[in-house]
């Protein structure tokens, strides 16, 4: 009797011991853009024509060194103002895709500035935030 009631318990204590197992990976230890900034320009520049003439978004390289279980969100958690600008007006305009693209629109309010965004990397059961991952300056 007394080896079945052990056994029972055993069984039990394996079971509810499966039940927080948490699904996949993520490593964000070598997250990092290369390069890490991108500049928005206001006014029209030579270098620039074919944006202006096609009113095209800036975009940013895509994030590296992020392994993990897909599917894998990005988000931006936090934007700081290195001196003069608007970080409300930075997260209301900026996007971040599933690749960690960073888009700006072509038609924004962002003031000029130097911002620095810090970014929200996760799956089903991790999150890590990376912060002061990427520069965005506005000229």
């Amino acid at each position: 009797m007394g080896k079945y009631i052990a056994g029972f318990l055993l069984l039990v204590v394996v079971a509810m011991s499966c039940h927080d197992v948490k699904i996949g990976y993520l490593e964000t230890e070598n997250a990092v853009y290369v390069p890490d900034s991108l500049v928005v320009n206001l006014e029209w520049t030579v270098e620039e024509y074919i944006r202006w003439e096609n009113e095209s978004d800036w975009v940013s390289t895509g994030i590296q060194g992020v392994l993990g279980t897909a599917p894998i969100t990005y988000r931006v958690a936090d934007v700081k103002v290195d001196g003069e600008g608007d970080a409300e007006a930075m997260k209301a305009a900026c996007t971040i895709n599933g690749g960690g693209i960073f888009t700006i629109p072509f038609h924004h309010e962002i003031p000029k500035g130097v911002y620095l965004l810090s970014i929200e990397i996760s799956n089903e059961d991790y999150h890590f935030v990376k912060d002061d991952i990427f520069r965005i300056i506005v000229k």
